[in-house]
């Protein structure tokens, strides 16, 4: 019985193999099954995307070229890079396989103008190709690069403050600072300023301070993107000044100048009188601080001569106070000596 069965297999065998029919079949049925399993290890081209952060660079040589520098909204820039080929090949491929490039080539003017992104293959053993890139250029401005210096202009509300009270002289972490970009936008630059914000803050009585934005004033078609702000002491990027603004209380003080090093032999009583333009000021000091007069400034006993002596002080002169608060930020004062 195992012979038969033996024999039968056998039979069925030579069959297969020495039959016409049986071969051809036999045959393609295994090109099949080479086919797809070569579908499935090679398989058709697939594509992939990768994702590449890459700093925005752009080369020397056409700055040297045409005179100038290039100056963009961005330090970096992500690209969506699709690249595509057998399934093998592009499983492997990544940001090094990639080479990327800022095509420069088409600029020959100043001005605000887009720069096309190439991406091409770099590797030397990977089969692919770059299909697409996202973005596919980049926004940039050429021209000369110029600098200009500004004193930042504070600006605040009087309104926000106690009855009876007045702001003081700010303090500003950068009194000064240096606006750098494109010259065709510096050039229209007429000042920069920065804002306190006071939230909801009312009846304001002691010192405020904030963290101010720097913002540049001048002609509406300066694109303040391009546009970088310096610290002019510590050379380094800065968006805003921290601001620090005392309040100080008004009162009125009687003027005074105070007279210094007489000469010996010489008593008070040689002054026969002392004039003033004015003989009080409302003044702001702080809240604590004592004070009675107004003194408006420094008489050096050899500044004298006999007779009226005449001398005009400014608030740059006045002692114990800063500010003043009814127009009087020049006073005059008439010294009469006696001539005997």
């Amino acid at each position: 019985m195992a012979d038969s069965s033996k024999n039968e297999n056998k039979s069925f065998f030579y069959k297969l193999v020495y039959n016409d029919k049986y071969l051809i079949f036999f045959s393609l049925f295994l090109a099949v099954l080479v086919w797809i399993s070569t579908s499935i290890s090679v398989g058709t081209d697939e594509s992939k995307k990768i994702k590449i952060d890459v700093p925005v660079t752009i080369s020397d040589e056409l700055s040297q070229q045409l005179g100038m520098e290039y100056f963009s909204l961005q330090d970096s820039i992500e690209l969506s890079v699709t690249v595509k080929g057998p399934k093998y090949a592009v499983g492997q491929v990544g940001e090094d396989d990639l080479n990327v490039e800022f095509d420069t080539s088409n600029v020959t003017k100043a001005g605000q103008q887009s720069i096309p992104i190439l991406v091409t293959k770099s590797s030397k053993t990977l089969d692919f190709t770059v299909e697409s890139v996202y973005p596919s250029s980049i926004e940039g401005y050429f021209d000369v690069g110029a600098a200009k210096t500004f004193d930042v202009d504070l600006k605040y509300d009087n309104s926000v403050l106690a009855n009876g009270y007045a702001w003081g002289d700010p303090s500003l972490s950068d009194e000064t600072v240096i606006v750098q970009g494109p010259k065709t936008y510096v050039d229209k630059i007429t000042g920069v300023t920065a804002n306190v914000d006071f939230e909801n803050a009312t009846n304001i009585s002691k010192t405020y301070s904030a963290e101010c934005s720097l913002n540049v004033e001048g002609d509406d078609s300066i694109e303040k993107s391009f546009l970088k702000i310096t610290s002019k002491d510590k050379d380094k990027e800065i968006k805003s000044v921290s601001v620090s603004i005392p309040v100080v209380k008004k009162i009125v003080l009687p003027v005074n100048v105070k007279f210094e090093d007489a000469p010996k032999g010489i008593s008070d009583n040689s002054i026969l009188s002392v004039d003033y333009s004015v003989n009080k000021v409302t003044a702001g000091v702080l809240d604590g601080v004592d004070i009675n007069e107004a003194v408006i400034g420094v008489i050096n006993y050899n500044q004298l001569h006999e007779g009226k002596n005449h001398f005009k002080f400014t608030s740059k002169d006045f002692i114990g106070f800063k500010s003043i608060f009814d127009g009087n930020d020049n006073i005059s004062v008439d010294v009469t000596v006696d001539s005997k």
